[in-house]
C-alpha cells in the first residue's frame, strides 16, 4: 500500500515540475548568466552559481551547490543534495536524502531517493514507474565512478555499483556489488554477490554469496547462489543451476546442475539433464548427461 501510495505521489509531482513545489513559497531565479531560472522555495539552498531551467523545481530542504545544473522538468526536494558538477535533467526526481555530485548525469525519469548516492562519472537513466515498480535508486545503494544505469533498473539496500558496470533492466539489492567492466542485463543480483572483471550476466538470479567474475558469460534463467564461484571464460546458460561451494571455470558449459563442492572446468560440458555433486571433478573434453557425485571425470 505504501509503495503505490509513494508511486501516485511521484507521479503527481512530476506533472509541471510539482507545480512549484506544491504551492511553497518561493520564487523563481536568475542563472549565472543573466537568464530566467527556476523555482526555488524558501526553504531550500542554491548557490548563485548554479544553472537552472524555468521548468524546474528546488523544494523543501534541498541544497544545489556549486556548479550543478538543474534541467528541463527536473524535481530536487526533501533534504536531498545536488553539487559539483552534477546534471540532474529530464523528469528526474532527486528527494529524500540522496546526493547527486561530481560530473554525475541524471536523465530520464530516474528517480534518487533514500539515503542512495550518485557521484563520480556516473549516468542513470531509468523509466517511468509502471504499475506498482518504481525504477531508480533508493535505500543506502550507491551509484560511482562511470557506471551507467538504464531502463526498468531498480538499485537499493547496501547495493555498490562502481567502475565501468553497466547495468540495464535489472534488480540490485542487498549487499551486492557490481564493478569493473561487468555487464548486467535482465537480471536479479541480491544478497552478497558480487560481479566483476568483464562478467556479463543476461536473465536469471545471482544471489547468497555467489560470486561471477573473469570473463564468464551467464544467459538465459540460471540460477546461481551458496557461495558458488563462476570464472575464467565459463558459460551457464538455460535453467542451469549452480550451488553450495561449486566452482566452474575453464571454457566449460553448465546448462545442468553444479552443486557442494564439485568442480567443472576444461571444456567441460554439463548438458541440461546432467548435474554434477559431491567432490567429483568434470574436465577436459567430457560431456556430462547424468549424475556425478565423486571422483574424476575427464575426457
Amino acid at each position: 500500500m505504501k509503495k503505490n501510495i509513494l508511486i501516485i505521489f511521484l507521479y503527481l509531482l512530476a506533472q509541471d515540475s510539482y507545480s512549484q513545489c506544491n504551492g511553497a513559497a518561493g520564487a523563481f531565479r536568475t542563472n549565472p548568466d543573466g537568464s530566467p531560472g527556476g523555482f526555488v522555495a524558501v526553504t531550500a539552498t542554491v548557490d548563485l552559481t548554479v544553472f537552472t531551467d524555468t521548468t524546474t523545481s528546488i523544494c523543501d530542504n534541498s541544497n544545489v551547490l556549486a556548479k550543478a545544473e538543474i534541467k528541463d522538468s527536473a524535481y530536487i526536494g526533501g533534504n536531498a543534495i545536488v553539487f559539483d558538477k552534477a546534471t540532474v535533467s529530464g523528469n528526474s526526481i532527486i528527494t529524500g536524502n540522496a546526493k547527486v555530485f561530481g560530473f554525475a548525469n541524471v536523465v530520464g525519469n530516474s528517480v534518487i531517493a533514500g539515503n542512495a548516492e550518485v557521484y563520480g562519472e556516473s549516468f542513470v537513466d531509468t523509466d517511468l514507474a509502471v504499475g506498482s515498480e518504481i525504477y531508480g535508486i533508493y535505500g543506502q545503494a550507491k551509484i560511482a565512478d562511470k557506471v551507467k544505469v538504464s531502463g526498468k533498473s531498480n538499485i537499493k539496500g547496501e547495493a555498490n555499483i562502481l567502475g565501468e558496470a553497466i547495468v540495464i533492466d535489472s534488480l540490485i539489492s542487498g549487499r551486492a556489488s557490481v564493478k569493473d567492466k561487468a555487464i548486467i542485463s535482465n537480471s536479479s543480483i541480491y544478497g552478497e554477490a558480487l560481479i566483476y572483471d568483464e562478467a556479463t550476466i543476461n536473465g536469471g538470479e545471482i544471489f547468497e554469496y555467489a560470486q561471477i567474475y573473469g570473463a564468464s558469460f551467464i544467459e538465459g534463467n540460471p540460477k546461481v547462489f551458496g557461495s558458488a564461484q563462476i570464472f575464467e571464460d565459463a558459460y551457464v546458460l538455460d535453467e542451469a543451476i549452480i550451488q553450495g561451494a561449486a566452482q566452474v571455470y575453464g571454457r566449460s558449459i553448465i546448462k545442468g546442475t553444479v552443486s557442494q563442492n564439485a568442480q567443472v572446468f576444461g571444456d567441460a560440458l554439463i548438458e541440461n539433464t546432467g548435474s554434477v555433486g559431491g567432490d567429483a571433478r568434470v574436465y577436459g573434453t567430457s560431456i556430462i548427461i547424468d549424475h556425478v557425485s565423486q571422483g574424476d571425470i575427464f575426457e
